[in-house]
């Protein structure tokens, strides 16, 4: 159910950005809510451990977090 929700939030957070919603309560809002769906609280108990815990050999936090930040500066420039 968390991944539906983080899709959603993601896509939310897209089409907002497209509108020109970009402030607080718009489309980087709603990236961060998008973010915490897939990380939880901590990262231990979320969406996001699975590709942590089956990817070995590959820095996914790293990739997941840069990937994160990307998508948060493209949606605040928008």
């Amino acid at each position: 159910m968390a991944l539906i929700c983080a899709s959603q939030e993601l896509a939310s957070a897209k089409r907002k950005a497209t509108q020109g919603t970009l402030t607080d309560k718009g489309a980087p809002h709603v990236w961060d809510e998008g973010r915490a769906f897939l990380y939880g609280v901590d990262g231990t108990s979320s969406v996001y451990k699975v590709p942590v815990e089956h990817y070995t050999g590959v820095d996914v936090v790293s990739a997941l977090a840069s990937s994160f930040n990307e998508g948060l500066t493209a949606v605040q420039s928008s």
